[in-house]
């Protein structure tokens, strides 16, 4: 958890002044990001940020607590990959997610089981949610990487006084928005 919340600081460092510019991402379904109490939150993925919102809680609450929010989290597990926006759907976060729901149910099936059982259990679904948010990262980090150079394309070509062509050359430019997603697939 350490390593995603200094992710987290660095992220909200680097994009903060870009979240204000985040409503063109192209294919992105208005994809933007919020930064609250040291998580990121993709915004169109509702199940994600419920989870992620919870997790720092669930990481230090007691084996009991830790039973009790599962229970809680059974609908938002099931629809991760339903809720997941079209611009993140590569075969990489998909792995991720079938990977959490995995080890959330067999927590869940490991509930009555030792506490050793259930630690590891929990070890790894907290695993599984770090793979996923470190993906889920390294996408938007992509489009928010190819948004920016085809802005800033755009901005050079309108200074230097080629409307048409800074138009052509953006809508080009951020086709690579759609490629992320096809040869991530």
């Amino acid at each position: 958890m350490k390593n995603l919340k200094l992710y987290t600081a660095v992220f909200a460092l680097g994009f903060a002044s870009y979240t204000t510019q985040a409503q063109d991402l192209g294919d992105t379904d208005n994809a933007t990001i919020s930064i609250e109490a040291e998580v990121v939150g993709l915004s169109n993925w509702s199940s994600y940020n419920t989870i992620a919102k919870q997790m720092e809680t669930f990481e230090k609450a007691t084996a009991t607590d830790q039973m009790t929010m599962l229970r809680s989290w059974k609908p938002v597990v099931q629809t991760l990959d339903d809720t997941r926006p079209n611009w993140i759907n590569t075969e990489e976060i998909n792995e991720d997610i079938a990977d959490f729901q995995k080890e959330y149910f067999e927590a869940i099936e490991n509930m009555s089981a030792t506490s050793n059982d259930f630690n590891e259990d929990v070890e790894e679904l907290v695993e599984a949610y770090n793979d996923m948010t470190e993906e889920a990262n390294e996408i938007f980090d992509e489009y928010v990487k190819i948004n920016r150079e085809a802005y800033n394309n755009y901005k050079k070509e309108v200074k230097d006084g080629n409307y048409k062509e800074a138009q052509k050359q953006y809508k080009e430019d951020v086709k690579e928005l759609t490629e992320v997603r096809e040869v991530e697939k």
